[in-house]
């Protein structure tokens, strides 16, 4: 992997003028009847609106998907009908494109089931929820095997992860064997989670930014505050990951630098 410096990827992306275009939000709850995500197709289609207005141009549809309680098949039928009853109500003028994605619950197991549906769009990127709290068992090991597969997984709001916070290292070395990290838009709201947010993005070790929205009010859709000027360099790295995601590209090439958790904060 090429190394390049965050601020060197900002000034490559403002030459590009990447931003022109909006932005992207790879996780979302948007899908009535999935998950617990949006309530019903009104509040839907509320939500796409509100994306809208909040300049996001690009949105992939994510219910979470549990490989210990539902089939895959069983999952793809339900996100396609879910889909096909939101589309009455869609409106292209003030709302973003969609793409059909999932938020996969990671296990072990994943590494025998065929997941190509399971991806965002389609495409090479498939979302990946790790636990909250308890360190995931094989992570390592069943990353190697995704990228093998040719598939990049994407850490979910890796924000909340308890362990990644108090041991970074954990994080990058998902990072080395090939996935990409995303945080949500929230955890700039907590003094906590946002210090480990903007260190992890300085280092090198997150790369997206989504909303993870589930609602109108305290999970809502877009990227909130963040659109401010202040927040600008952020935004340019993170959106050039997600258009890649989304136009199915290799990511930007980046490099890491290892994070530590000291007494003073993250350094």
């Amino acid at each position: 992997m090429v190394m390049t410096t965050v601020t060197a990827m900002v000034k490559e992306t403002k030459n590009n003028d990447i931003m022109e275009h909006g932005y992207t939000d790879l996780h979302t709850h948007i899908l009535p009847a999935m998950d617990d995500g949006a309530r019903d197709f009104d509040a839907a289609w509320e939500m796409l609106r509100a994306e809208k207005r909040n300049g996001v141009e690009r949105v992939a549809l994510t219910p979470h998907f549990y490989p210990q309680k539902t089939s895959p098949a069983d999952f793809l039928a339900q996100r396609q009908q879910a889909y096909e009853a939101l589309l009455p109500g869609y409106d292209g003028e003030t709302m973003p494109q969609l793409r059909l994605g999932a938020e996969v619950r990671y296990t072990p197991l994943l590494t025998e089931m065929d997941l190509r549906e399971l991806t965002l769009g389609n495409s090479d990127y498939l979302l990946l929820e790790l636990p909250d709290r308890q360190i995931p068992t094989y992570v390592e090991q069943v990353v190697e095997v995704m990228r093998g597969q040719g598939i990049t997984p994407i850490l979910a709001h890796i924000d909340r992860c308890l362990y990644f916070q108090a041991e970074p290292h954990r994080l990058e070395k998902l990072i080395q064997v090939g996935a990409l990290a995303q945080i949500d838009e929230s955890a700039f709201r907590n003094r906590k989670a946002g210090a480990f947010a903007n260190a992890c993005f300085r280092s090198g070790l997150a790369h997206i930014l989504a909303s993870d929205a589930h609602d109108l009010t305290d999970r809502a859709p877009g990227l909130g505050g963040l659109t401010a000027d202040r927040n600008v360099k952020l935004l340019e790295w993170a959106e050039s990951f997600a258009l890649a995601v989304w136009e199915n590209t290799p990511p930007p090439a980046f490099g890491i630098h290892s994070l530590k958790n000291g007494l003073f904060g993250y350094r």
